[in-house]
């Protein structure tokens, strides 16, 4: 069974990197046969890259750290070329929506907003463009409190290095 469904993962996890928003992904997205390694895309699958929002193909080596270990805040997962989104990550990510706008609602005109804007923007383009009012909500419906409890401490700055 997992031979014959290692194909069908990997041609579910190219979808989801092929449609994934250029603010997330800013290269090409890849499968196998064309530079993902398929070791990567089954850990990717298995929730073994993953961060508290989302996957990430190479923490060893972060764009966003001039190709040295990743120290980024979590927040900024989604603007790294090395973020894979899959539906997986669905009901942290509109969590994480839900308490953005909480804080954009309470915190408008203050640096504290300031500098959570380009998170919520990058978040709110990413859901929009890539998942349904639909699948948000029915996301929203599965968040379990371990998924809140690491949204909650990534906006907490608990887990920044």
């Amino acid at each position: 069974v997992r031979t014959a469904a290692k194909p069908i993962i990997l041609s579910g996890i190219g979808s989801a990197l092929a449609t994934a928003s250029p603010t997330v992904l800013s290269g090409p997205a890849t499968v196998e046969g064309t530079g993902l390694d398929p070791d990567l895309a089954e850990a990717i699958d298995a929730g073994r890259k993953d961060t508290t929002t989302a996957a990430c193909r190479d923490i060893a080596h972060s764009p966003l750290n001039g190709g040295h270990p990743c120290g980024a805040s979590f927040l900024m997962c989604l603007g790294c070329s090395n973020a894979v989104v899959t539906p997986r990550h669905l009901p942290r990510l509109v969590y994480l929506q839900a308490c953005l706008e909480v804080l954009r609602q309470n915190l408008a005109d203050s640096p504290s907003w300031h500098r959570m804007a380009v998170h919520w923007a990058r978040l709110n383009d990413l859901l929009e463009q890539n998942f349904t009012p639909q699948e948000r909500a029915a996301a929203a419906d599965r968040l379990t409190a371990s998924d809140a409890a690491l949204i909650d401490g990534t906006l907490e700055r608990r887990y920044d290095a």
